[in-house]
């Protein structure tokens, strides 16, 4: 969750403990204690959504570490075979241009390649292994393309997982901010004869600007009595 949600997150807490404070006058079968109880609903779903959004970043920049690991093990394996192609080319003109490394950076372009090189290096094995390149070195190339293309996928599901986990807290606070403006005009009404319990309901639900420091008066506490 971002600051703002958090601010959003704690009117929640605020707001369940208050009805958890007045339980008595709110019946569970009541509306205002149905409403309070899916305060409490809303906060759990937003507890365990958050560890996963959080779970699911984390992941994800692993990954990325992991998945460039791979990319430059696999650059690397292509770029020999190209340097050999090279010198393969002085005595088959034309060869060096099967092995030309993608002008794009995109993923997916360098596994086009390198599925490229095995298949046009097959045939030529015996070559490449005459100019001192490693005799498994198609194994290793299928190795390596095998790892990549598995760090894509992990990386893809663990991207996937947090930006579900995102949508998910989206949806949990716009069912909180419903659920509590709802209770609004419940717990109103409950207290509009008692200002000390009804500025402590105004207390709870405001909530307070991301970044803001030390206490602030709610906006919408209730007039000070002058008689």
């Amino acid at each position: 969750m971002d600051s703002s949600e958090m601010k959003i997150f704690e009117m929640f807490t605020r707001v369940r403990d208050f009805g958890a404070a007045h339980a008595a006058d709110y019946p569970a079968e009541s509306l205002g204690g149905r409403m309070f109880a899916e305060i409490g609903s809303v906060i759990e779903a937003l507890n365990a959504q958050t560890a996963a959004q959080t779970s699911g970043l984390a992941a994800a920049r692993e990954t990325t570490g992991s998945k460039a690991v791979a990319r430059n093990a696999l650059r690397g394996e292509l770029e020999m075979i190209t340097r050999t192609a090279r010198a393969m080319a002085i005595d088959t003109p034309g060869l060096d241009d099967k092995f030309r490394l993608p002008r794009s950076n995109a993923d997916q372009a360098l596994l086009n390649a390198a599925r490229a090189y095995h298949a046009d290096a097959e045939p030529l094995k015996t070559e490449f292994i005459a100019h001192a390149m490693p005799e498994d070195f198609l194994e290793t190339l299928d190795e390596l393309v095998g790892d990549f293309e598995n760090q894509m996928t992990v990386g893809n599901r663990n991207a996937a997982a947090h930006i579900a986990a995102s949508a998910a807290i989206d949806t949990e606070i716009e069912r909180g901010m419903t659920v509590a403006r709802r209770l609004d005009p419940i717990v109103r009404n409950k207290y509009h004869n008692n200002p000390g319990v009804l500025a402590a309901w105004m207390s709870a639900r405001h909530i307070e600007r991301a970044g803001r420091k030390g206490p602030k008066k709610p906006a919408d506490a209730p007039p000070a009595d002058k008689s």
